[in-house]
């Protein structure tokens, strides 16, 4: 890769394209879509219409008569479709504001990286970190920036700077519980390949179709707060459930919210720009 970036900067930032994020970051609860005012319109259910009398879909690949001419890359996790393509869902991933390359030359896994020689971890993932939806509304297809208020809601605007945009197949793409990376604790020294191969087989405990993820996110939505409860959420099921203040928060329940903090794993070493949707 070519940059200004001098070779430790560029160590340094590349490695949050393909990171999960930290159990200590801030997290951003994200309403449910018929609490959003402002962005009400994009909450229809099936049937409607909008602006335009153009109709609404769902974002289930059967929406679009179970077309695979679209397919342009699929392996045990996810299944990305064409970026010019009226069906799937939008998924994104971060990367540091140093680097000015990846909407040019691609986003590069950390192994893929180590390989190159441009940084050196204990743990390095052999697979890219994407963002699943926060709110599970049919897709207004209007234009990219309408599919992005679908599926994330207010909190990502769809000019923000640094993002990676994919289309993918919610019946052939897979989730996962980003927290387990965090929460868990592996009975073997960190980075040790014991420790690697438990991680792993933890995180598999949360594996479920993006579009059984979004049933989830809809029943979510939909539980009511009651007084002195707390929202917790199981890491391995995705399900919300309301419990006591008084009741510690334990393993493998978390109080974070789980639309905000799951994720889609991307195993290509170097995901090229002809996959994006969008880059900013």
């Amino acid at each position: 890769m070519t940059s200004a970036v001098s070779k430790k900067a560029k160590s340094k930032a590349m490695i949050s394209s393909s990171k999960p994020r930290s159990s200590t970051q801030k997290r951003h609860q994200v309403k449910p879509c018929n609490t959003l005012k402002r962005n009400r319109k994009h909450c229809v259910g099936k049937g409607h219409t909008q602006k335009g009398g153009m109709p609404r879909r769902d974002h289930s690949s059967k929406a679009a008569d179970n077309n695979t001419t679209d397919i342009l890359y699929q392996d045990k996790d996810i299944c990305i479709l064409n970026p010019s393509s009226k069906r799937g869902v939008l998924v994104f991933s971060r990367y540091n504001e140093q680097v000015t390359t990846i909407c040019t030359d691609g986003l590069k896994t950390q192994a893929q990286l180590h390989k190159e020689g441009i940084i050196n971890k204990d743990v390095l993932h052999s697979y890219s970190f994407f963002r699943a939806p926060y709110l599970a509304n049919d897709i207004d297809y209007t234009s990219i920036d309408t599919e992005i208020l679908s599926s994330f809601g207010e909190d990502i605007a769809p000019d923000k700077k640094n993002m990676v945009w994919i289309r993918v197949d919610p019946d052939k793409t897979y989730v996962y519980s980003s927290e387990i990376r965090a929460r868990y604790r592996a009975p073997h020294y960190y980075g040790s390949q014991e420790y690697l191969d438990a991680m792993q087989i933890e995180v598999n405990e949360s594996r479920k179709l993006m579009h059984k993820y979004l049933k989830i996110l809809d029943s979510n939505s939909k539980i009511l707060k009651e007084d002195g409860k707390k929202l917790n959420y199981n890491l391995h099921t995705s399900k919300g459930k309301l419990v006591p203040k008084t009741i510690k928060t334990e393993y493998p329940y978390d109080h974070y919210p789980i639309n905000t903090n799951s994720e889609i794993l991307v195993r290509m070493p170097n995901l090229t720009p002809n996959y994006f949707v969008k880059c900013t």
